[in-house]
């Protein structure tokens, strides 16, 4: 619409367009109101035919409220003719809407999601397809399989699809995964381009196929020709490609770069052999003109990926073809082999020779009951690389690995994995499988950085030892919700099954006529067999010949078939670096538990936490003596804990054989909120001695518990706050305790012991040597005075004062139970004729009075100490 006069010329600059030297203008009213009533009219008009959208088209002829021309879109009426363009015809509040246009979409794009049949697609729309000018987009799910094919929209009526010359489409000629484009024509969905039948698309695809083989053929033939005696060395898509080429005679090498087909293969170098091999093996074949080639060692390293029958897709199986690299490994002098992420199925035992590097995702998955045996130590990360989920199936490592990393059976320390116990201990099995012939006789689990989360127990076997990075960084925690594991978290133990055959006789406990007693005590064999009451164990042997049960079997002359399992010594079994948690779980009994002989067993830089019974527990030491360190270990149990826990639980009821244990610089601590009642840090029983090189305890009621003949020496032991003694003495023991450098602490007293009737100990601590029962021997405090001065102390006993001539009060700083308990000894370094006197004060000290032997008068002794040691 043209505007007339223009704004120019209703607003004026000069008088004379352009010429300023002909005076401003004055604008003349009547021409601008001319100018703003045609703008005004401009505006209203827009307004008339501004946006206004209703959903339906019953909407919009319910609301008429609209001047004249006003323009409308109806969008969503389930009506698709109904959606379009509208005008307003008639005064506001009377009149009717009129459709004047189609919506302007450009295309509608369809949504197949397969609700439908191959034969009849169902598809649907964000907004109504109301128009038959529309570009339509449709999605193909299912390949047809009728030449009637139809299509509806929205629930709405099916419209037979036809093709661009108005046919039926051809069975298959739909594809699925094909986008279509089409119009709706009347009364059928019309596509815009033809659609070819299935056979004549697959024909094509397959002389376009062929016809890139040829291409390639052609191309590798041309190069081949092309760098007759030439430096180069031609690189072919695959050995199929390559083998149906006839190469020229000078070639001495080529390259491949696929093994089956391009890509399946990392590039490699093929070699050009002076003679044909026999048998012809993996990685060699043979070309077109009769020449054989085989894969080059490049730098001692192969792949896995080069080699026929090798595939990481979960179902080949790849042994034949890992026989087939090793055998590589040892006719080339290739020293390596890479592994490429995969799944690698592996069917039957097989031997891989050299070192085998895997990338990470790259596994190892032998069936049930198949054995992968590694002759050298796996290269790998801190990545699976061995999954043993198969029941049976078992890797065995050389006599020379040291370490392996239970990350590579699946463990995952991301607070998330639930079943740890099982990467574990297939870590554990593998550096114990010495078959006598080869394998591994022990070594080092390790374990990085994280919380590593465990259901079940973990049996820890001879000279396997389990360390983590740090005691704070590497978690082992038992899991609350899933633990459906024993009473036990870790277990530390070496069983030999053995199993005998005989006849019960007269009593139906004895079994005679044995096959075989070999290896068998009395002492540390459990026996479950036919025949034989549930809980039996072996009572005794008599010279190999019979076996007396402790419960009683059936009848006489039952033949009995018995398993026996002997609890074989242990050596070099340790936990290190690690926190292990139980997680406050009631059902665990112990965090740690062993029930054999232990030699250079132990932990080092350990904590132990949040248990409710026992943390450490040793236990029989069967065979012999045995030697337990335990070395930088923090143990605190939980906030639940019984009040009968232990930090650590010692047990030797054999006679004649002692247990050793050693503690170094542990700290064994109680939750501050749990009740303590008899909790102990260290309870110990029969043939134990313990070892101590610093050691604390607090907030627990003992540090240390004793019965029968355990005994406690060494030095550094302090107690801590809510402590009520540091050693409590059952009234069966008939050990010894001889510890320097203890610190009472803020605990109550040093020893509880009140079947001994002793209590030098009980009030303070008047030495920092404990010995019990007590050593006339040892002295337990002691004073130099010279020259009417305390020179030095010891023990806490001190010249109170020099009450007159040859008088000199002593003072045990805390009030002894009973001056009898202690025996005070006066000596001088002077040649004197004076003799001293001791008196006791009233059980807190002692006075001693010197005087001359010669008229009995009081007089000072200017050198003299004072001994207190205990009373025989």
């Amino acid at each position: 619409m043209a505007i007339s006069p223009s704004a120019e010329q209703a607003f004026p600059i000069y008088n004379v367009p352009g010429v300023p030297g002909s005076g401003a203008a004055q604008p003349d009213k009547r021409v601008i109101l001319q100018w703003a009533n045609q703008i005004e009219s401009f505006v209203l008009g827009s307004q008339a035919g501004g946006g206004v959208t209703f959903a339906t088209k019953a909407n919009a002829l319910a609301s008429l409220n609209y001047d004249a021309n006003q323009m409308a879109w109806v969008i969503l009426d389930p009506v698709a003719a109904n959606n379009g363009i509208y005008q307003k015809s008639g005064v506001s509040g009377s009149g009717s809407w009129v459709r004047i246009a189609d919506l302007p979409y450009s295309f509608y794009r369809l949504n197949n999601a397969g609700a439908g049949t191959a034969n009849a697609i169902v598809a649907t729309t964000a907004y109504p397809v109301s128009s038959d000018q529309a570009l339509v987009i449709l999605n193909v799910t299912d390949d047809n399989t009728s030449t009637s094919v139809t299509l509806a929209i929205n629930g709405g009526t099916a419209l037979p699809i036809k093709t661009a010359a108005g046919n039926d489409p051809a069975v298959g000629g739909l594809k699925s995964g094909m986008l279509l484009a089409g119009l709706i024509d009347g009364t059928n969905f019309r596509l815009l381009s033809d659609q070819a039948s299935a056979a004549i698309q697959a024909a094509a695809e397959a002389a376009q196929a062929a016809a890139e083989t040829a291409r390639d053929l052609a191309i590798q033939a041309a190069d081949s020709a092309a760098t007759i005696g030439g430096g180069d060395i031609p690189v072919y898509p695959s050995r199929t490609l390559a083998a149906a080429i006839s190469m020229q005679p000078a070639r001495s090498y080529l390259t491949l770069a696929g093994r089956d087909a391009p890509g399946d293969a990392p590039l490699h170098i093929y070699t050009k052999m002076g003679s044909t091999p026999s048998p012809v093996e993996a990685w060699q074949f043979a070309t077109a003109d009769g020449a054989y080639w085989e894969l080059a060692a490049g730098g001692g390293v192969t792949n896995v990926a080069y080699f026929p029958g090798v595939a990481g897709d979960g179902t080949t199986d790849c042994a034949d073809g890992f026989t087939a690299v090793s055998d590589f490994l040892t006719a080339s002098g290739a020293t390596e082999t890479l592994v490429p992420p995969g799944s690698y199925k592996i069917s039957s035992n097989v031997t891989l020779k050299g070192k085998w590097t895997f990338a990470p995702g790259a596994v190892l998955v032998p069936d049930a009951n198949v054995t992968v045996i590694l002759e050298e130590e796996p290269g790998a990360g801190l990545n699976q690389i061995f999954d043993l989920s198969a029941s049976g199936s078992t890797v065995q490592f050389p006599g020379s690995i040291r370490e392996v990393w239970a990350e590579w059976w699946g463990a995952k320390g991301n607070n998330t994995k639930t079943d740890n116990e099982k990467p574990f201990q297939q870590a554990v099995n593998a550096l114990q499988n010495d078959t006598g012939t080869g394998g591994v006789d022990g070594g080092v689990v390790r374990y990085g950085r994280g919380i590593f989360l465990f259901s079940g127990v973990v049996t820890i076997k001879n000279r396997v030892v389990l360390r983590g990075l740090n005691g704070r960084y590497s978690r082992l925690r038992a899991n609350a919700a899933t633990w459906s594991g024993t009473d036990t978290f870790w277990l530390f133990q070496n069983i030999t099954t053995i199993s005998v055959t005989g006849n019960l006789t007269s009593g139906s406990a004895v079994v005679t006529g044995l096959s075989s007693t070999t290896g068998l005590t009395a002492s540390n064999t459990f026996v479950a067999g036919t025949g034989v009451a549930a809980g039996a164990s072996i009572a005794s042997i008599d010279s190999s010949t019979q076996i007396t049960l402790s419960a009683n079997a059936t009848s006489s002359g039952t033949t009995v078939a018995l398993t026996c399992s002997r609890h074989d010594p242990q050596f070099n079994c340790r936990i290190e670096e690690s926190e292990i948690d139980a997680g406050d779980i009631d059902a665990i009994t112990y965090v740690i538990y062993s029930d054999c002989w232990n030699e250079q067993c132990g932990l080092e830089n350990v904590l132990i936490e949040r248990f409710n019974h026992n943390g450490v527990n040793f236990e029989h030491g069967y065979g012999g003596s045995a030697t337990l360190e335990m070395s930088k270990v923090e143990i605190f149990p939980g906030a639940g804990a019984s009040t009968t826990a232990n930090g650590i639980r010692l047990r030797n009821d054999l006679t004649g054989n002692y247990t050793n244990a050693i503690l170094r610089h542990c700290v064994i601590g109680m939750d501050s909120s749990a009740t303590i009642s008899q909790q102990s840090g260290v309870n110990a029983s029969g043939n134990i001695d313990i070892l101590v090189e610093g050691q604390h305890c607090e907030d627990i009621k003992y540090g240390f518990t004793l019965d029968k003949n355990a005994s406690v020496f060494g030095h550094g032991v302090t107690g801590g706050p809510s402590m009520y003694a540091i050693f409590s003495i059952a009234s069966t023991w008939t050990g010894r305790i001889d510890v320097s450098g203890v610190r009472k602490g803020s605990a109550t007293k040093i020893i509880d012991d009140g079947t001994r009737g002793y209590s030098l100990y009980n009030n303070d601590s008047p030495t920092t040597r404990v010995a019990w029962p007590p050593d006339p021997t040892i002295a337990i405090g002691a004073c130099r005075v010279t020259s009417n001065a305390q020179v030095y102390t010891y023990g806490k006993l001190s010249l109170s004062s020099h009450a007159a001539t040859g008088t000199y009060n002593f003072l045990i700083s805390s009030a002894l139970a009973n001056s009898t308990d202690y025996e005070v000894i006066v000596q001088t370094r002077i040649t004197s004729s004076l003799i001293p006197t001791v008196t006791s004060q009233a059980n807190n000290g002692f006075t001693v009075t010197w005087r001359d032997s010669t008229d009995g008068s009081a007089a000072d002794c200017s050198d003299f100490y004072i001994e207190l040691k205990h009373r025989p």
